[in-house]
């Protein structure tokens, strides 16, 4: 099982989100009996778990937006960068290990001739169990990405990202999401964390794809003053060509 920190067990519900929760926030569905004489001291609990939830994230209110409803969660943010670099970011899922904590495998297993996975297939740590997951994605490049789970240890898992470009070096990314686990789990918590879910997938993407515009930038940069540093350095050659012609 990924732990996130003093043995904390990690909690995610798509390809390469995590939130750390407290062990006794996430009772272990093999040992929940929700139709037993502990229903009404689970309930009671995730009552708990939900407010608990919200203090274990105080940083992470950065997404623009939330939208909730009965089924899904939508949130936003602006990351300082174009939407191809975000679009690149979210779909370059190899490199998710890199990034997102608590991601133990990635494989992409088939891919559209652009090179953008089709069916991706996750290693991850989900309520407290390590699953395997496949994911089908569709795209409309930069713009948009959605998907779904085809196999694994969840019931019902759709997400979506939308890229809305806001300058050329600034976009707005919406985050959708909507997760059946497929067995008993107060609906109250269950909705606690996907919120929390969803701002660190924001969060995560927004800094990994500006730490990446940064070096991108950076090497821009040094490649330009390299190039002009040659251009004086044969200036300066050819001058002293010159000077020797003459005498």
């Amino acid at each position: 099982m990924p732990l996130a920190g003093a043995g904390n067990p990690v909690l995610t519900l798509r390809g390469g989100w995590v939130s750390p929760l407290l062990p006794e926030l996430l009772p272990s569905p093999s040992t929940t009996d929700i139709g037993s004489k502990t229903r009404q001291a689970t309930l009671a609990r995730s009552e708990t778990a939900t407010r608990s939830i919200w203090r274990l994230y105080p940083a992470q209110k950065t997404s623009s937006e939330e939208v909730c409803s009965a089924e899904q969660v939508e949130q936003s943010i602006v990351i300082e960068a174009s939407a191809e670099d975000c679009f690149l970011a979210a779909t370059r899922y190899e490199d998710y290990p890199k990034w997102a904590a608590g991601m133990k495998d990635v494989k992409v297993l088939e891919k559209r001739s652009d090179g953008l996975g089709v069916v991706v297939e996750f290693v991850m740590g989900i309520f407290g169990m390590t699953t395997r997951n496949k994911m089908k994605y569709e795209y409309r490049r930069p713009h948009s990405m959605n998907w779904h789970v085809t196999e694994g240890g969840i019931k019902e898992l759709v997400g979506r990202y939308d890229f809305v470009p806001l300058g050329p070096d600034r976009t707005k990314v919406v985050y959708k999401l909507r997760v059946e686990p497929g067995f008993p789990f107060p609906q109250m918590l269950k909705k606690a964390t996907s919120r929390a879910v969803a701002s660190a997938a924001l969060n995560d993407l927004k800094r990994w794809t500006e730490s990446k515009a940064r070096e991108a930038a950076s090497m821009s940069t040094a490649s330009s003053a390299s190039e002009e540093s040659d251009e004086n350095s044969e200036v300066s050659t050819e001058a002293v060509r010159h000077l020797v012609a003459l005498c």
